[in-house]
């Protein structure tokens, strides 16, 4: 489960709003696997850190751990808009140690 402190923080998180995720410009996706390296670049690029750090971010790093709940909401909602993936796809990409941050983030809102 998402910690309660980092659900708040997503609840209100600018990266998450339409005027952000329009500006990764996703859409010039050709392949579903260039979604990842988008979000995670782009993400990692504006906090200046390496992306794996994101990727490779521990729930006792709450900031770490909120870019990669970032990350991974992008991707899915991405997965769905642009590639018109059903969920059932989008989980087998996200993969299954990360669906549960995607769950409990949509529960949540």
């Amino acid at each position: 489960m998402i910690p309660k402190s980092v659900l708040k923080r997503l609840k209100s998180h600018h990266y998450l709003t339409k005027e952000f995720f329009d500006t990764l410009e996703i859409h010039n996706c050709r392949y579903q696997y260039q979604v990842f390296e988008k979000v995670f670049i782009t993400i990692a690029k504006m906090h200046h850190i390496n992306w794996k750090d994101i990727y490779n971010a521990k729930a006792r790093n709450i900031e770490g751990y909120t870019l990669l709940c970032i990350c991974l909401i992008l991707i899915d909602k991405s997965l769905k808009k642009e590639f018109r993936l059903k969920i059932i796809d989008r989980e087998t990409l996200l993969m299954n140690n990360f669906n549960h941050i995607v769950a409990d983030y949509y529960k949540y809102i």
